[in-house]
Order: structure tokens, then sequence, then C-alpha cells
């Protein structure tokens, strides 16, 4: 059995300013380390956050759908109504709004789907 090597006060203080420049599989290879070990040690240190699937698309989705009246905007033409009868809504939460309009969405193609 091996046993891992710890890590130094340098390597720490180099593996933190090589991190954004660098993969972490380069990091692995240069600090002779697995890429597990790279991981865990940016992430102690702060300077790691795993990005998830589920996370990209979300910011994705926040990028492309637009500002808060947008939002409202989109909101009023599929519910029929004037942008200023609901003008209000535009001091929701943004994800609140998106949620609003996904829902009035998803209701609008059940509706045509039952038809």
């Amino acid at each position: 059995m091996t046993t891992a090597k710890k890590w130094t006060k340098d390597d720490q203080d180099s593996l933190g300013l090589d991190y954004p420049s660098y993969t972490i599989a380069q990091l692995a290879h240069s600090y002779e380390r697995s890429e597990k070990s790279i991981i865990a040690k940016l992430t102690s240190m702060g300077i790691y956050e795993k990005t998830t699937v589920a996370k990209k698309e979300a910011v994705a989705k926040k990028e492309t759908i637009g500002g808060k009246d947008e939002i409202v905007g989109t909101i009023a033409i599929l519910l029929g109504l004037k942008v200023d009868e609901i003008a209000s809504l535009s001091k929701a939460n943004k994800n609140d709004l998106i949620n609003i309009q996904e829902a009035i969405i998803r209701c609008a193609h059940f509706k045509d789907n039952k038809k």
C-alpha cells in the first residue's frame, strides 16, 4: 500500500496559482498526483467548484431568456394580457418569473395536445 504524499505549503501556493491556467489532468501530471487529489485540494482551498451539467444548463437558460421585463412581456402575451396589467410582476424574482413562464407554456402545450 502506498502512502499519500502530503501537500507542502509551497505546493499548495503554486497549485493555487497554476490552476486557472492548466487543466486538472495537466496539474495531476505536473504534481505527480491523481486528478481526484488535485480536485480535492483545490476544493479544500476554496478555488475549485465542480460544474454540473444541470448548473451549466441553468446558467445557459438564464443567459438566453433575457431580462425580467422581457419575461413579463412574454407572460403577458401568453396570457393574452397587456403588459400594463401585470407590470408589477417585474418586481418578482427572475427565477420565479422563469418558472411561471415555463408553467404557462407547459399548460398551453397540454391544452393543445388534449384537442
